[in-house]
């Protein structure tokens, strides 16, 4: 028993996770992952009629289940007594499972158990005939002879091979047992006989056996059905009990176990559920079920006067509803099945709502934490109309702007309009909301907030948000004004009930819901990031004083960054935020780092090569950890640990390579731990943080040797195949490279050299030269020599593209 709620927890852990992930070849988890979504959708709409009750024919009201009647109702046409929804499904229900469930002999499953049995039992022989037994054949113990006084035997291989088969602990009562040729032979025969005889009568798997709840069942032997009773099949538990029943007399109680341990073994079934078979079975007898419960001619009385109307009367009076209504006798409008015309009307709205979300934002349909806030905030919208058109009030309090703002923040404006359409075009099929007044509004304010969330990157311009929202009330109203529907006091009205909506529905959008929603679903909003790129949050002020290298490095590839993603249409403002974060691990030890050391100081001096390139590795799990204790998003973490993707440490390498030839590298142990970039932002952040760190080191900084610099670099990283897992194309890297030059460009324009001495000239020239050498401590790059570190001759092409150490990367 525990076992089976072990597998049964097991089974639901793998269902539970098939909600979250994109399903694969496994059927049942794309029924659990798209039947979700299906169910959840299927709920709104079975809610609609709750929300919005229907009105029933004029001529017919006043007949309700549990009233008098007030007059007798006589039928003008036949028509047929339609049954009630719940008398129909429970009707259905039954016949479902009246029907027995099919099971399917299957003849080779006794063939199956015995080849197992004989297979193993060869085996069996083979390993026994290699036992070195230290006594001849009859000093083996035999069944009752006192087993302390027998020699000791090694049964080692006898046990490996049991355990091998899955036949853990064996006692060496057993062991001996089995190291018997006569004893094994015994049990062989048994076991074959017992399969051979009871397996072809049908043996079923006890779980099958619980699911067939039904008095008989159908067995189907070759093409041929027969009914027989439930009871009457053998399951696996019965088949194990008339087994040992069959044991020969005087055995002994570890013989028996180990004949009952060998049954379980290579026991098959050979009576199988046919699910497909049992579902057609009882798909035909649902559909058997009629509709109607009967007919009523022209004339009839369907409805005395001054009775008690039960569940048959109104079952009546609505089947006579449809049938005139249908003839075209009575005006649907006001009727029952317009409702339900209604709720059809809707139906292919929130189909489209699911369509949108699976071929077009695959990655919120498939976040089930993502897909919930989104039908949760329709649903919201739609029950907070049903209250506002129950109590009478004020269309313009309907919350839409509310969902729009949350839907636009958190995924995208295009998404919030799909749902402000979804929603305004339910509200236009529903009794309640006849007219142009409530679409409209709706659309208008919805579209508004969806549209205007864009341009608004801080809580505190919420203000235009509420004045572009309560704008658009105030159109509508002149719009509609204009037309005549609505009085010169109708538009006062709406635009002070518009006012307080677009007021209440932003503060609670932008100041509790969305960061409430933000966690809950893992998305990161502009807003957010805005506050993460403030340079007085508590890390970048840090790393501005205890690192300021590495700060100044961060903002100059932010620069880069932002301006290639730009050009290629990337979030820019995702790409600045987690470049300004993408190297705060380097806080653990920033002097290892040369864009935080002082002149002719380089700690790596000291350190053998592995620990140098332990330490820079390092840096990007130092990262992840201070981004950890800091709650950054994960999309800053992405940054992170992707900025060097798997890059080898190659100065390091090669130099560990010369300095200690006998020892045996890992290479793994000289590469970033990665992954490699998986968006095309952090992508763009690795080309921008080698670029920047190389373009430092030029002599000559002129756009023809940036432009070279940058193809070289760009190239190098193709060919390491670090950007193979992100989206960016061919076009993208030439449009990237383009804006680094530019910006490299600006950045690094020649001056105009003033006259100011000899000495000025010499340090200037000496400063440049010991830029370009400190190059040479990089943190990636292939390393093709190891000069000196003071070297003073001109650094070669694949230094300057290169550099074997990057620090500042």
């Amino acid at each position: 028993m525990n076992r089976r709620i072990v597998r049964w927890l097991i089974r639901l852990r793998d269902l539970v996770r098939a909600l979250n992930r994109s399903p694969g070849a496994e059927w049942r988890d794309r029924l659990v992952h798209h039947g979700f979504r299906a169910l959840t959708i299927l709920g709104v709409a079975l809610l609609l009629p709750v929300l919005f009750p229907r009105a029933t024919l004029p001529e017919f009201a006043g007949l309700v289940e549990g009233g008098l009647a007030d007059r007798d109702v006589i039928a003008e046409i036949p028509f047929a007594i339609y049954k009630s929804e719940a008398q129909l499904a429970a009707e259905r229900r039954d016949a479902e499972q009246s029907v027995p469930p099919v099971f399917a002999l299957d003849p080779t499953a006794a063939d199956t158990a015995t080849q197992r049995v004989h297979l193993f039992f060869l085996a069996l022989d083979s390993v026994a005939a290699t036992l070195e037994l230290s006594a001849s054949a009859e000093g083996a113990p035999e069944e009752g002879e006192d087993r302390e006084t027998a020699p000791a035997v090694d049964y080692t291989p006898l046990r490996d091979l049991l355990e091998r088969i899955g036949l853990s602990s064996p006692t060496d009562a057993q062991l001996a047992f089995l190291a018997d040729a006569s004893m094994r032979g015994e049990l062989h025969t048994v076991l074959e006989r017992e399969f051979t005889t009871r397996l072809p009568r049908g043996v079923a798997l006890s779980a099958e056996y619980d699911e067939a709840r039904s008095g008989n069942v159908v067995i189907r032997r070759g093409g041929q059905d027969s009914i027989v009773a439930r009871e009457s099949i053998v399951t696996a538990l019965d088949f194990y009990d008339a087994a040992i029943r069959d044991v020969p007399a005087g055995r002994s109680p570890e013989w028996v176990e180990l004949f009952h341990t060998f049954l379980v073994l290579f026991y098959e079934p050979s009576l199988r559920l046919d699910r497909d078979a049992t579902l057609q079975s009882r798909e035909r007898a649902r559909s058997a079920v009629s509709e109607s419960a009967g007919s009523i001619l022209a004339g009839e009385k369907i409805v005395e006067a001054r009775t008690r109307i039960g569940r048959a009367e109104i079952d009546k009076i609505q089947s006579y509803q449809r049938a005139l209504v249908e003839e075209g006798l009575a005006d649907p409008e006001t009727g029952f099945w317009r409702g339900l015309g209604v709720t059809l009307f809707g139906l292919p709205l929130r189909g489209l709502l699911g369509a949108v979300l699976y071929f077009f934002r695959l990655d919120i349909y498939e976040n089930v934490r993502s897909f919930s806030v989104l039908i949760f905030l329709v649903l919201l919208v739609l029950i907070a109309s049903a209250v506002i058109a129950g109590t009478g009030s004020p269309p313009a309090l309907i919350p839409i702007a509310f969902a729009a703002l949350l839907v636009g923040a958190l995924f995208d404006s295009l998404l919030a309009l799909v749902v402000v359409t979804v929603v305004a075009a339910l509200l236009l099929g529903q009794p309640a909301f006849e007219g142009l007044e409530v679409p409209f509004l709706t659309l208008a304010a919805g579209a508004t907030a969806a549209l205007s969330i864009r341009e608004v990157h801080r809580r505190s311009q919420s203000w235009v948000l509420i004045a572009l929202i309560t704008g658009s009330y105030l159109l509508v109203g002149l719009i509609l004004l204009l037309l005549g529907t609505f009085r010169l006091a109708d538009l006062g009205q709406v635009l002070v009930w518009g006012f307080g909506n677009a007021t209440l529905s932003t503060a609670l959008a932008m100041g509790a819901a969305l960061p409430m929603l933000e966690r809950f679903t893992g998305r990161t909003t502009d807003h957010t990031l805005l506050e993460l790129a403030d340079l007085n949050r508590p890390l970048l002020r840090r790393l501005s004083r205890e690192a300021p290298g590495t700060y100044a490095h961060s903002i100059n590839v932010a620069n880069l960054a932002e301006a290639a993603c730009d050009a290629i249409g990337a979030d820019v403002l995702l790409t600045r935020v987690g470049t300004y974060y993408h190297d705060i691990g380097k806080l653990l030890r920033p002097q290892y780092f040369i864009e935080n050391q002082p002149k002719g100081l380089n700690p790596h001096d000291r350190l053998r090569p592995t620990l140098s390139a332990q330490v820079l590795r390092e840096h990007v799990r130092e990262g992840l950890k201070l981004a950890e204790e800091a709650k950054l998003p994960s999309v800053i973490k992405d940054f992170i640990r992707e900025h060097h993707g798997t890059q080898k440490i190659a100065y390091f390498y090669a130099k560990a390579r010369e300095e200690e030839p006998e020892l045996e590298l890992d290479p793994n142990d000289f590469c970033y731990p990665g992954p490699k970039p998986q968006s095309r932002e952090t992508a763009v952040l690795l080309l921008a943080d080698a670029v920047e760190s190389a373009a430092r080191t030029l002599d000559d900084p002129s756009p023809e040797r940036i432009r070279a610099l940058i193809e070289r670099l760009v190239e190098a990283r193709v060919s390491e195949d670090q950007l193979d897992e992100c989206l960016l194309t061919l076009r993208d890297l030439d449009v990237v490279k383009t804006e680094f030059a530019h910006v490299l460009t600006g950045l690094y324009h020649r001056r105009i050299d003033y006259p100011t001495g000899g000495l000025r000239t010499a340090a200037a020239t000496s400063g440049r030269t010991d830029e370009r050498n400190q190059a040479l401590a990089g943190d990636t790059g292939p390393a093709p020599s190891l000069e000196p570190r003071g070297r003073s001759s001109s650094v070669s092409s694949a230094d300057v593209v290169d550099p074997p150490l990057q620090p500042t990367g």
